[in-house]
């Protein structure tokens, strides 16, 4: 009787490791994707205050100068940035 049970704890324990390498590399995976989502919005919050910025001081000069209707001023344009282009909004 004895000989059936050997290997038993070792299979127990083989399958709790499993289960817990699974949950580690789980973890791991959200963790990247989590750190992944806030680097890009933070470029992205960056990105859009310089934007914001130069819009605001194209405005104040358009202002010194007197020229009509100022506010309206949006950028449309494309920028080449080193991973591909972007487009401002």
């Amino acid at each position: 009787m004895r000989s059936l049970h050997r290997g038993s704890a070792l299979l127990a324990a083989l399958v709790v490791i499993g289960v817990l390498a699974l949950v580690t590399a789980a973890t791991m995976r959200l963790a990247t994707l989590s750190k992944t989502h806030s680097v890009r919005d933070s470029r992205k919050i960056s990105q859009n205050a310089c934007v914001e910025a130069a819009r605001q001081h194209l405005i104040a000069r358009l202002n010194i100068f007197g020229l009509a209707g100022p506010q309206s001023v949006t950028f449309v344009d494309d920028v080449t940035t080193d991973v591909g282009t972007r487009q401002l909004r």
